[in-house]
């Protein structure tokens, strides 16, 4: 492996040491439905692609609910 080859990988892991403790504590917070500094500008687009969607945030699937959208979900290929 080149000099440079090494310097790339410690500037990767530097940078992920330093971030992996903030954004694992954002996660957290944005997965138990706590309130984050990205609120005041995500949360209006959110409610906005609800809407046009048809979701409702505060209502869950069941188990068939889940199972068609399984189902109706198809990746397309790109090649």
């Amino acid at each position: 492996m080149t000099a440079n080859g090494w310097l790339q990988f410690v500037i990767y892991s530097l940078v992920l040491l330093l971030t992996v403790r903030p954004v694992g504590l954002y996660l957290a917070r944005v997965l138990e439905g706590g309130r984050t500094w990205l609120d005041p500008l995500l949360r209006p687009c959110e409610r906005l692609i609800y809407k046009l969607c048809g979701v409702h945030a505060d209502q869950e699937m069941n188990w068939r609910e889940y199972a068609f959208a399984m189902l109706g979900f198809r990746p397309q290929a790109w090649y």
